[in-house]
């Protein structure tokens, strides 16, 4: 899996809009300054979209990792 840079969240958002079928990458908890986790936005893209994730927290809690599957 492709791995991408440190991103804020707009600029995660816009990650997930160029992401395509088979890509993805990781987003660390110090990246995200907001309440809510990242994966809200990610559940609002699939809506809206009809694109589908493969998403969760990394293992030792440091994050997450997301991978557009369709």
């Amino acid at each position: 899996m492709p791995l991408a840079g440190k991103r804020s969240a707009t600029g995660w958002f816009a990650t997930l809009m160029t992401l395509r079928v088979g890509e993805g990458f990781v987003l660390h908890r110090d990246e995200w300054k907001k309440k809510q986790s990242p994966l809200r936005t990610l559940r609002h893209i699939e809506k809206k979209y009809g694109w589908k994730f493969k998403d969760g927290k990394l293992a030792d809690g440091t994050g997450w990792a997301v991978m557009r599957v369709g």
